[in-house]
């Protein structure tokens, strides 16, 4: 990791199911937004398994729907 990286852990929650999620944060840059507050800019990267949070591929369409039930 470089000295514009950082790791950001936390809970993250879709459709009321919560799992624990890590964050690649890259530093953007500062600058200041139109009412001339200065404003910090991230790019954060994670990688999302849509079936951890109960979403099933029906493959008869290509569509991903929640799972009944779940």
């Amino acid at each position: 990791m470089s000295d514009d990286e950082y790791d950001i852990t936390g809970d993250l929650t879709i459709h009321g199911t919560t799992k624990l999620a890590t964050f690649r944060n890259t530093f953007g840059g500062l600058g200041r937004d139109h009412f001339g507050a200065e404003r910090a800019g991230f790019l954060c990267k994670t990688l999302v398994h849509r079936s951890d949070f109960g979403f099933v591929l029906q493959h008869s369409s290509g569509v991903w729907r929640r799972r009944r039930g779940g």
